[in-house]
């Protein structure tokens, strides 16, 4: 996978050993959704790790459209990061 701008994330062998980051930076998908599991929030992942909240939410969004199928869910989800977090939800947020 490279860097699309439709797609929040990236993985290439050279980079990190092939491991799944946030599209532009070194930085491993895993390390938000650790963040995210021990308590962490959108908002101090983006002021830690540097990386703006749209972009935090985009993966987010991106990640959660494999595990569900249902477009009704993913408009929710999309709405509801955007109402209780001020993220701004993408006009496009992947290739179909």
């Amino acid at each position: 996978m490279t860097v699309d701008d439709d797609v929040p994330i990236d993985s290439r062998p050279g980079k990190l050993g092939g491991k799944t980051c946030i599209a532009g930076t070194r930085l491993p998908v895993t390390t938000l959704f650790s963040h995210l599991a021990t308590g962490g929030t959108v908002g101090s992942f983006a002021q830690s790790y540097g990386v703006s909240e749209d972009k935090v939410g985009n993966v987010l969004l991106f990640a959660g459209r494999d595990m569900v199928r249902d477009p009704h869910v993913v408009e929710r989800a999309r709405n509801d990061l955007h109402d209780r977090m001020g993220v701004k939800p993408p006009t496009r947020l992947w290739r179909a």
